[in-house]
């Protein structure tokens, strides 16, 4: 580790009052587990729920687990959450960087527009739009949405020069709601550390860890599919198909990050001070919550409000499904008329013969008695029912969701511009909330790209980014001559045209004349 990094280290742990780094990580680990604890019921109803989104045969039923197959139930999750997110989040935002009073002020208007230029260029530099669109589709399925910002610097190894940055970004990067942990906390105001999990190959290892043969120490304990590598060593995978598990945890108490790692317990992988120097120090804005209450930050997901109604959905679709099955064409025919085989096999419009017609004729009640038809007719009017029943249990989740509103809010061209305006407005009531919350996360997020680019970039990144041209300095040093030049002539033309001579001054009468009183405001009550 370098002399900065052992003193960055030194000043951390004396704040803290953690002398030892195997202590430090330690205190860091716990204070993870303990926010993983207290997340663990939500994680796993989470987990239940996006496999039921992704149709993987399971689903959450009264805190347990049902296997069922794709096909054996009806998918309402997916269909409201299809609905609900676009009414929430269809566009991806126009950046707009203005002072916040609208003073003459030339250099801060000229700031503003080189910013707003720059959040622009950004926003289209990647995938902005289905960044959010990440964090408002988590928002919707497990509760919550979280996207940082990083600083991205491109650096050019030159022999001579040594290192140089020859371009710059700040990213938004969408983080998985199974990787985030923070403080305790009732409100997000209150929270003082947030961490994410990651997974490093050995080379970012090298990267990362401020002591070389840190990096090449710490085990690689996590396998390409995410889960934990096993005990049997006997044929250990190569590395390059092993990751390390290695939590990013920045404190905003000491206004440090630190890496560490839960395989490497001697102390952090990397220490940093406050890399961004962000307002308010975490590279997230607050988390996009679908369901929020004042007493707790756990999120909760918007289908545990109607999952008894998905789950009798599901009854009534199997029911329907086998009660289908069930609805076929059959019946029971006398074996002795050989004509009825013909019969069944014959196509649209065919005459089949028969033989001994007027011997069956001569019997009672004629060719009807010889052929009795299965009664469809209950199965019929049940099959009815479910499907009403099914109709009217969309439609109370579509009321619960406010995918009902989202449906009456959608006009028709046939209808009045009154009509169209009230059903815009009542329609989408409900929904408006969350697109609000929706715009200021958006919001949020530019800010926190603006205060990078204002902290970060050089001015040769600004000036490029933004496509406009700044006075040099001798240009800024003639304009300073001209205006003092202006302002010296007229001082002397002033002094060569003397005192101004104004008109004679009327003399004020004196008070109780009978003279004009001078105009001023009025003293003592009217």
């Amino acid at each position: 580790m370098s002399d900065d990094g052992d003193s960055v280290q030194q000043d951390f742990e004396s704040r803290n009052e953690v002398k030892d780094p195997p202590g430090l990580v330690r205190l860091w680990l716990a204070a993870i587990a303990t926010a993983s604890e207290q997340e663990q019921d939500w994680r796993s109803e989470a987990e239940l729920i996006v496999k039921r989104y992704r149709q993987e045969e399971a689903q959450a039923s009264a805190g347990a687990v049902t296997t069922l197959q794709g096909s054996d139930y009806f998918n309402i999750l997916y269909a409201t959450t299809e609905t609900v997110v676009p009414a929430i989040y269809n566009s991806a935002p126009i950046p707009d960087v203005r002072r916040r009073f609208s003073d003459k002020d030339k250099a801060g208007k000229t700031s503003s527009q080189m910013l707003e230029r720059c959040i622009s260029y950004l926003i289209d530099a990647y995938d902005f739009d289905g960044t959010v669109e990440m964090a408002v589709k988590d928002s919707e399925l497990p509760g919550r949405g979280v996207t940082r910002v990083k600083y991205d610097p491109q650096i050019y190894q030159d022999q001579e020069t040594g290192e140089s940055v020859v371009w710059e970004r700040a990213l938004c990067e969408h983080v998985g709601w199974s990787s985030f942990r923070h403080g305790p906390a009732k409100r997000w105001d209150g929270v003082e550390w947030v961490a994410f999990e990651t997974f490093q190959t050995r080379d970012q290892l090298r990267s990362l860890c401020q002591q070389r043969e840190v990096a090449e120490r710490v085990p690689l304990d996590v396998e390409a599919t995410g889960q934990d590598k096993g005990t049997d060593d006997s044929q250990p995978a190569p590395d390059i198909f092993l990751y390390a598990r290695v939590w990013e945890v920045w404190d905003r108490t000491s206004k440090a990050v630190l890496w560490v790692a839960p395989g490497w317990r001697e102390g952090p992988i990397r220490i940093e001070p406050d890399p961004l120097g962000l307002k308010g120090f975490f590279p997230i804005p607050r988390p996009l919550y679908a369901i929020e209450t004042s007493d707790t930050l756990v999120p909760v997901p918007p289908y545990r409000q109607y999952r008894r109604q998905a789950e009798e959905l599901d009854i009534i679709t199997q029911r329907l499904m086998k009660l289908t099955a069930a609805l076929r064409w059959r019946g029971i025919y006398d074996a002795s008329i050989t004509e009825f085989t013909k019969l069944s096999n014959a196509d649209d419009g065919e005459l089949v013969p028969m033989q001994n017609a007027q011997a069956l004729y001569a019997q009672a009640g004629g060719l009807e008695k010889a052929v009795y038809m299965l009664p469809i007719q209950e199965l019929v009017i049940t099959i009815e029912k479910l499907t009403q029943q099914r109709d009217l249990t969309k439609q109370a989740v579509w009321e619960i969701t406010g995918v009902a509103d989202i449906m009456r809010g959608q006009s028709d061209p046939r209808e009045t511009m009154g009509a169209q305006r009230i059903k815009t407005q009542w329609g989408s009531l409900r929904v408006r909330q969350r697109q609000k919350a929706a715009a200021d996360y958006a919001r949020d997020l530019l800010r926190l790209k603006a205060e990078i680019i204002s902290n970060k970039f050089s001015e040769e990144t600004i000036l490029k980014m933004s496509n406009m041209e700044l006075p040099s300095m001798a240009e800024k040093q003639r304009a300073m001559q001209i205006q003092q030049m202006q302002q010296q002539m007229a001082m002397q033309a002033q002094a060569q045209q003397g005192p101004q001579q104004g008109p004679p001054q009327r003399a004020l009468p004196p008070p109780g004349s009978n003279g004009q009183a001078p105009m001023g405001p009025a003293m003592g009550n009217a």
